[in-house]
């Protein structure tokens, strides 16, 4: 169980927090373009931040991997990681590029949908506690300290 000092639940409560946020967005995003007309552009912003979420999601859990290892063992980690997520993240990009129901330069800006919500929470962070206010359960957190 993990306690109010333990760095881990930190970990994933950003996980949390910015996959939802970043999830609500592409959502959002893809609603307005289909709207518009643009149901390939729709698609690869979803496609592309579910990629980038799941990629969001497997740093956070490497790292306590990697921190919980002895340094061979880590370095390991490190490469398969990167392996891994480089490979998770070429599959909807090469998806794109085989199959005209996805639009490319979409999947790519979904891929960094993540970097943008945590770029936004940085910018207006009440933009992102309302997206994320009692998404799945969870509350609004203030700073830890």
């Amino acid at each position: 169980m993990a306690t109010s000092s333990d760095p881990s639940q930190g970990v994933d409560s950003a996980l949390k927090r910015y996959g939802a946020a970043a999830f609500i967005m592409a959502i959002a995003i893809a609603v307005v373009l289909l709207l518009c007309g643009q149901p390939a552009v729709a698609r690869g912003i979803v496609l592309g931040t579910i990629a980038g979420i799941v990629n969001f999601i497997l740093m956070g859990y490497m790292l306590h991997w990697r921190l919980a290892s002895n340094h061979r063992k880590a370095t390991l980690l490190a490469f398969g990681g990167i392996a891994l997520r480089y490979t998770l993240l070429a599959l909807p990009i090469v998806a794109a590029l085989k199959w005209q129901k996805f639009n490319l330069v979409a999947v790519v800006v979904g891929i960094f949908m993540v970097q943008l919500t945590l770029l936004i929470d940085q910018c207006c962070p009440a933009l992102i506690s309302s997206i994320t206010l009692n998404v799945g359960g969870m509350q609004k957190h203030g700073k830890s300290g």
